[in-house]
């Protein structure tokens, strides 16, 4: 008999999640000025939380060469096994990354070509920068920095009120 392996993933707001393993916060570091990331990247504890996790600074950094080539950042099971990711930037007015923008699934039900799904997000990036500026946030910052996960629901909130405004 098939079974059906349920897989559900759920952040409570304020939830955070390591940096060096999930596609969002490896591309909001390689956005980073290098000599903070450095300075940050040093003081993180690299935890292995599947065989693909990534356990180095150095690792990291190629890694980060790559995001920026590429436009987007990939999270291949590093956080969670059978959990796959593809995150792009959210910029501001000024060009500078504010948020990302990630879709995540089960391995089973998606594949990292970037191809296929990076010109959709991007196009929601997009929109997502115009509507920070038209709700004049174009400066706020989801404090990123030490904790890149802010929360995203809280962030949703005030966007809508501040677009009902």
């Amino acid at each position: 008999m098939l079974q059906m392996l349920r897989v559900r993933v759920h952040l409570e707001p304020g939830s955070r999640v390591p940096l060096h393993c999930t596609a969002s916060g490896k591309l909001l570091l390689a956005h980073m000025d290098a000599q903070h990331r450095q300075k940050l990247l040093a003081s993180l504890t690299f935890e292995r939380f599947t065989p693909a996790t990534i356990m180095s600074a150095d690792a990291l950094e190629t890694e980060f060469a790559e995001i920026l080539c590429d436009g987007y950042s990939t999270d291949r099971e590093e956080l969670m096994m059978g959990l796959i990711a593809i995150a792009v930037p959210v910029f501001d007015r000024n060009g500078r990354v504010v948020a990302s923008l990630a879709c995540h699934a089960p391995k089973a039900r998606m594949t990292l070509d970037a191809r296929r799904y990076v010109p959709v997000l991007q196009s929601a990036a997009r929109n997502r920068t115009n509507v920070l500026t038209r709700a004049r946030l174009q400066d706020l910052v989801f404090e990123m920095v030490p904790a890149i996960h802010a929360p995203l629901a809280e962030a949703s909130e005030r966007r809508e009120r501040a677009m009902a405004l």
